[in-house]
């Protein structure tokens, strides 16, 4: 039962390495109180005027028509950012949520681990320690470049400071742009530097890196189904054409066509749409499966009995 000691005292190392980071940097303690929800909030709404200004800066040193596309680029290019920055704060916090259950499990099953110990060729207590202080070390690096991205930021000026050829060009107020970049690609890199904290300790993965790896897996699934239900939808959308209805990615399913009819099928409704309208007139959308039955009942059960009937008459044949 020592080993829950030692742990707790790792722990207390780690909270003395991050007041002793906020100390040197000048930054606030409730910089560590915070989740990364809230501090990612203010991050993207930075990063969003950041990269807008910034595409605006460098747009306008091209003449009248940069000054024309300035301002549509620039806000093109903050929303991308502002999304790459939402997503970088997930697995932020996706990383960090995996340090804290390998600290807590290390911890927790430490007699057990350090039991192992016994068996001669077996140097567990050595793998427990880096593995503890590998992901320990999660936080520490997080706030370290928080505050060196706040540094940066505060230390942006508009003359003077190095500004390397063919970013943004010599003088003309570049300062804080660039270093708006710099800060937004230390935020973005975050993930994969605590990646590489990790590596130069020693720490391996193991069953906890593989469970992390398959929820990033399953949201990201999350994030397409939208997607995919926009596309594979049976009714009508403004300017949608009988490829689209292609274009819902895996193959098609029993599923879907019971629900809302075959793909084929929608995308030869919307070509009837399509045609109709080359000739001023109008063709409604007939929906399939489920839906379409919902929708239209008296269709759908007309529909249904001309299947049967088919049905029928091929097995008599």
């Amino acid at each position: 039962t020592f080993s829950y000691a030692i742990g707790g005292l790792l722990i207390d190392a780690m909270y003395l390495v991050l007041f002793f980071i906020v100390g040197i940097f000048g930054a606030s303690e409730g910089l560590i109180t915070r989740n990364i929800f809230g501090i990612g909030a203010q991050y993207l709404s930075a990063g969003f005027n950041t990269a807008n200004e910034t595409v605006k800066q460098i747009l306008n040193t091209t003449g009248g028509l940069g000054a024309v596309l300035s301002g549509m680029s620039g806000i093109t290019v903050a929303i991308i950012v502002a999304l790459a920055m939402l997503f970088g704060v997930i697995k932020l916090f996706v990383e960090l949520l995996k340090s804290y259950i390998s600290i807590i499990l290390l911890i927790a099953f430490s007699p057990i681990i350090l039991m192992m110990g016994a068996i001669p060729g077996q140097n567990s207590f050595g793998s427990w320690i880096k593995n503890l202080v590998g992901n320990l070390i999660a936080f520490p690096v997080v706030l370290l470049i928080l505050v060196t991205v706040d540094v940066i930021g505060s230390s942006a000026g508009d003359a003077g400071g190095f500004v390397p050829p063919f970013l943004l060009g010599a003088g003309m107020g570049r300062g804080s742009a660039m270093t708006g970049l710099v800060g937004l690609g230390m935020l973005l890199a975050t993930p994969e530097i605590i990646k590489k904290a990790k590596e130069a300790m020693g720490v391996k993965e193991g069953v906890m890196g593989e469970l992390a790896g398959a929820a990033w897996g399953r949201f990201k699934e999350g994030y397409k189904a939208p997607r995919k239900i926009v596309e594979a939808q049976p009714f009508a959308m403004p300017g949608q054409t009988p490829g689209t209805i292609f274009k819902t990615e895996g193959k098609e399913t029993g599923f879907e066509k019971l629900l809302i009819g075959s793909r084929a099928k929608r995308a030869k409704e919307v070509d009837l749409q399509n045609q109709a309208s080359l000739f001023n007139k109008t063709h409604d959308i007939r929906e399939g499966g489920i839906i379409g039955f919902a929708l239209n009942p008296s269709r759908g059960k007309r529909e249904a009995e001309e299947s049967l009937e088919k049905s029928v008459s091929a097995t008599k044949e």
